[in-house]
Parts: structure tokens; sequence; C-alpha cells
């Protein structure tokens, strides 16, 4: 694994300002390279 930068939050970001997140409603992402899917 590795440590997150900043520019991986931005592309969150920039994800749910989009319109293909239309359909996404309170939800929760964990933005951490998968460390918690473990």
């Amino acid at each position: 694994g590795f440590l997150g930068e900043p520019i991986d939050i931005a592309y969150m970001d920039l994800y749910l300002a989009s319109d293909e997140s239309r359909w996404v409603t309170g939800a929760g992402f964990m933005i951490d390279g998968g460390k918690t899917a473990r």
C-alpha cells in the first residue's frame, strides 16, 4: 500500500460534483486505497 495524496480526495470531489454521481445519495466513501477492505 501507499499513503494517499490530496489529489485522491480531489478526484472523489470531482466525481461527486459531476453528473456521473446523480444517483448517489447518503453514501459514505472510504478513500483509503482499500486499507479498510481487509
